[in-house]
């Protein structure tokens, strides 16, 4: 028997307000194995009295759409390019493309990849090698002068690190790149005394 006619007899006696034990075993009475399973039976009877109109199946609104890749692909390559830390999902909400659509496009098409950067010491500029040096040499002139009584001045206490801005965490730090050589460098963490 078909599926959308055993549909329509539940729907028949679920509109006689017959109990799901009642209406199953009618079903299971009058079609034997072609019946339809005890938790189908209790799905389609909710089904009705929650006000369904049709017995047909209805089409699926999550269907998949057609993707032309030809015209996505260059467009997700140009901002990747423009922002090699964007997040898959911030892709997806703003073309409305699936997850898993992205991977295949990144991978596959634009054969990228997501590598976190690299760590080096530190990074100083030019005014801040030179004010170093600076600080060095009259370290260096007050200790030739007066070696003792430099030493005897210097004060030793604990130290209290404190981070001159937010670190990243290792997933912010993450670049999408086709090779090891193009990650970026980014330094330590630069700690001051409090």
């Amino acid at each position: 028997m078909a599926t959308i006619e055993i549909r329509s007899v539940i729907k028949h006696l679920v509109v006689q307000q017959k109990k799901l034990s009642e209406i199953y075993q009618e079903l299971v009475d009058t079609y034997g194995q072609d019946a339809h399973s005890y938790s189908v039976t209790k799905y389609w009877a909710n089904e009705w009295k929650c006000g369904r109109e049709t017995a047909a199946n209805v089409p699926s609104l999550g269907r998949p759409m057609e993707i032309d890749y030809s015209t996505v692909t260059p467009i997700i390559k140009k901002q990747m390019q423009e922002d090699r830390r964007i997040s898959i999902s911030r892709l997806a909400d703003e073309y409305n493309l699936s997850l898993t659509t992205l991977f295949r496009i990144i991978r596959n098409d634009i054969e990228l990849k997501k590598l976190t950067t690299k760590w080096i010491p530190h990074v100083l500029s030019e005014a801040n090698k030179a004010k170093r040096k600076a600080c060095c040499e009259a370290a260096l002139s007050l200790y030739n002068k007066q070696p003792n009584a430099f030493l005897k001045s210097i004060l030793t206490m604990d130290e209290t690190w404190v981070y001159t801005y937010d670190p990243e965490t290792v997933q912010e730090a993450m670049e999408w790149v086709k090779s090891k050589e193009e990650v970026s460098q980014r330094p330590r963490l630069n700690r001051n005394v409090a």
